[in-house]
Formats: C-alpha cells, structure tokens, sequence
C-alpha cells in the first residue's frame, strides 16, 4: 500500500505527491488524474 506523504497543487492544475511504498520511497506526478511521471526519491 502507498501512503502519500505530502501533496502539492500546482498552479496548472496538476498534482505532485510523494509516496512511500514498502521499502522504495517513490515521487508520483498526476496529470487530470493520470499518473505521467514515476521516479525514485534519493
């Protein structure tokens, strides 16, 4: 299960969260409610 850390509201509309996942702690972008960007936070 992912948990959301933190979400932002950008200006455009779109959506930047942060998500903890079991063991890999991974940043997800939304776009009008797609998912366009998955990449692991370092």
């Amino acid at each position: 299960m992912l948990i959301a850390k933190s979400l932002m509201t950008k200006m455009d509309g779109n959506l930047s969260a942060e998500l903890i996942g079991d063991q890999l702690k991974m940043k997800y972008e939304w776009k009008k409610g797609t998912i366009i960007t998955k990449i692991p936070s370092i």
